[in-house]
C-alpha cells in the first residue's frame, strides 16, 4: 500500500511517466511470476479499480483486492456506503474479458507451468518451454505469444483434465500424472503407493510423499 489516502494504485495502467501507480505492469508480471515459482500464491491490493483488472490479469495474479471504488460514497465523500452492485458486475466483467484475451490466457498458462515447476512435475522440455513463454509475455508481441501458447498446451493438456478439490489430492494427482507420463524417476510400487494415497485421501501419507 502507500502511506496517501487513498491509497496510490499499486500498479500502473499505461506506464507513462504521468501514472501516479506504483509498478509497472511488467515488474508485477516479473514479481508473480517469481513468487509462483516459488510455490506462493499472489495478491495485490492499494488503490485497486475496476480499470486495474486488466493489467492484473495479464500479470497472472491470484487475488485483486478492491475495496472503496465498490462502493457508494456518502454525502459528505469521506465515508464509503453500501456497496455499489454495478460496479462489482462491472469489474467482474472486466476481469473475464481480459482473461480471455491472448494475454490474458497466456499469464494463467504461466501460471500453471509456474506451480508445475515448483512441484517438480516439469520435463526438461516443459522447463524450456515455461521460459519461452515467459519471454514472450515479457516482450507483449502478439505472434510470438501466440505461438508460445499454443506449443505449451500439448504438455499442459494432461494436468487440466481434474476439477480442482484439495489442495494436497489436487498436488499428489499432478505429482502420480507427471509419473505416469513417464517424465519422473519412480519405481511401480511407489507410483501404487501414491495411488492408494491418494485414492483413500490419505492427506498425511500424501504430505510426506510430497
Amino acid at each position: 500500500a502507500s502511506k496517501e489516502v487513498p491509497s496510490r494504485a499499486i500498479i500502473k495502467l499505461n506506464d507513462t511517466e504521468g501514472d501516479t501507480g506504483q509498478l509497472s505492469s511488467l515488474q508485477v508480471l516479473q514479481l508473480v511470476h517469481l513468487a509462483h515459482e516459488a510455490g506462493l500464491e499472489t495478491y495485490i491490493s492499494a488503490g485497486m479499480t475496476s480499470a486495474h483488472m486488466a493489467p492484473a490479469v495479464y500479470a497472472g495474479v491470484d487475488g485483486v483486492g478492491i475495496g472503496t471504488s465498490l462502493h457508494y460514497k456518502t454525502a459528505d465523500k469521506t465515508i464509503n456506503g453500501a456497496l455499489n452492485r454495478s460496479a462489482i458486475l462491472e469489474t467482474l466483467a472486466t476481469r473475464d474479458r481480459a482473461e480471455d484475451q491472448l494475454r490474458g490466457r497466456g499469464a494463467r498458462l504461466l501460471a500453471t507451468l509456474d506451480r508445475l515447476h515448483y512441484e517438480g512435475n516439469l520435463s526438461p522440455d516443459g522447463e524450456i518451454k515455461r521460459s519461452q513463454l515467459y519471454s514472450a509475455l515479457l516482450g507483449n508481441e502478439e505472434a510470438r505469444l501466440r505461438a508460445q501458447c499454443e506449443a505449451v498446451m500439448p504438455l499442459l493438456a494432461p494436468f487440466l483434465e481434474r476439477q480442482p478439490s484439495h489442495p494436497v489430492l489436487d498436488r499428489a494427482w499432478r505429482k502420480l500424472k507427471f509419473l505416469e507420463l513417464g517424465a519422473g524417476a519412480a519405481s511401480a510400487e511407489q507410483i501404487s503407493h501414491l495411488e492408494t494415497s491418494l485414492r483413500t485421501a490419505n492427506l498425511t501419507t500424501l504430505k510426506a510423499i510430497l
